[in-house]
């Protein structure tokens, strides 16, 4: 009777226990933490685990002792892998208690909480770069554009842009818009010309062509000789710059030479626009003498009477002392200066006289004015004037009534230098 009491007692006291008499010997396993883990095991110091057997959580990590060893984590560690998070904690937050990283990102579950990153998520901004590399090169994790230059740190980072600093190159540009542009964020001068792309996008040139305006010089080189990066043919001459710069003319000068025609006619003409040309000197013909006016003087009676203008015109002369602003011209005994300008020349009336005797008895008094052009050293566009001035003689009465005088004959010829 006594010992059925005892018994009785002993179930009575044991009821809040997990009993267990599963094994064949019959032995009843006490877990007084209801933990899932008897007691016997709860403290054996042959196991890892040293656990409470009077609390089913043991480290208090708000996992029961049995899950946590079902899991594989340590009941009697609140943080089982030390990242700073407890175990309870990580299974709320999606992470894995048992690995300190679970992004792999090489950054702690824990400090990414601390820092406002995702511990499940490698790439918490979705940049393209892992939020352990982001730390290293000092972007910002939880942004995926750190400098907010319009390009993501990952895209930055691939071509060699400081993801950090939203004008990489120092242009005065920001990242993005070169990248809008087509000029290189990580190149200040994209096209190599020496200008960099801020000033080139400020002053109208082209920051990705070295060459905005296709004349063969770059556009550094023609701020620095005075020229126009954005006009081939900055002085208009008709060259462009390139070509002048090869030629030895002035770019910034229609008229390198001075000489009063540009350099692109100069060209043309196959003269030399660097140096001003001068007539050749020494003894000029006359060429293709030629009548502009054959009613002038009543020319077709001159010529009925045998006295062609031929007569009158000396067929050679003389240039003397020839300079860029005039030359010296000799007609048999007379001696005149005549001036240059722009290759346009002008000489002092000539007097002369034409004697037609023996034929007739008159002498005819005349004015010659020489005009023309210099076309090269060597030949030369005339003007030529003759001017009946007067009549001496007993034929004059007869001229008188068939030559009105004076009167100018106009004649125009081709002057060419004979060596």
């Amino acid at each position: 009777m006594f010992y059925g009491i005892l018994l009785n007692l002993s179930f009575f006291a044991c009821e809040d226990s997990k009993l267990d008499s599963e094994d064949n010997e019959g032995i009843i396993d006490i877990d007084t933490g209801n933990d899932g883990i008897n007691d016997e095991t709860d403290t054996d110091e042959d196991t890892d685990e040293d656990t409470d057997p009077s609390n089913s959580d043991s480290d208090g990590d708000g996992i029961d002792d049995e899950t946590e060893i079902e899991n594989g984590t340590d009941p009697s560690n609140a943080d089982t892998d030390d990242d700073g998070v407890e175990d309870g904690t990580e299974i709320e937050n999606g992470t894995d208690p048992t690995n300190a990283d679970t992004d792999g990102d090489g950054i702690e579950d824990g400090t990414e909480v601390e820092n406002g990153t995702d511990p499940t998520n490698a790439d918490t901004d979705g940049d393209g770069l892992d939020d352990g590399m982001e730390d290293s090169i000092g972007t910002d994790p939880t942004n995926a554009d750190t400098d907010g230059d319009g390009i993501d740190d990952g895209v930055e980072a691939n071509r060699d842009t400081d993801p950090t600093n939203p004008d990489s190159d120092g242009d005065g540009i920001g990242d993005g818009t070169e990248v809008g542009n087509g000029t290189d964020p990580a190149n200040a001068d994209t096209d190599g010309d020496g200008i960099d792309d801020a000033t080139e996008t400020d002053g109208d040139t082209d920051p990705t062509n070295a060459d905005s305006d296709g004349d063969g010089v770059d556009d550094g080189t023609e701020i620095g000789n005075g020229t126009d990066p954005t006009n081939a043919d900055t002085d208009g001459d008709g060259l462009d710059d390139g070509t002048e710069d090869s030629i030895g003319t002035d770019p910034t000068n229609a008229d390198s030479d001075g000489d009063g025609i540009d350099d692109g006619t100069e060209v043309g003409n196959g003269t030399d626009p660097s140096t001003p040309f001068v007539a050749e000197e020494g003894v000029w013909e006359l060429s293709g003498l030629t009548v502009t006016d054959v009613t002038a003087c009543n020319y077709t009676v001159i010529q009925s009477l045998g006295a062609d203008i031929s007569i009158f015109v000396p067929e050679t002369y003389e240039v003397q002392s020839s300079t860029t602003t005039g030359f010296d011209l000799v007609m048999g005994t007379t001696n005149i200066t005549c001036s240059v300008l722009n290759y346009e020349f002008s000489c002092p009336t000539i007097f002369d006289v034409a004697d037609l005797n023996p034929s007739y008895d008159a002498i005819i008094s005349m004015n010659f004015d020489f005009s023309g052009t210099i076309l090269s050293e060597m030949d030369m566009d005339i003007d030529l004037n003759v001017e009946l001035a007067s009549c001496s003689g007993t034929a004059c009465v007869t001229f008188s009534l068939l030559i009105p005088m004076p009167c100018t004959i106009p004649t125009e010829s081709t002057g060419t230098f004979v060596p």
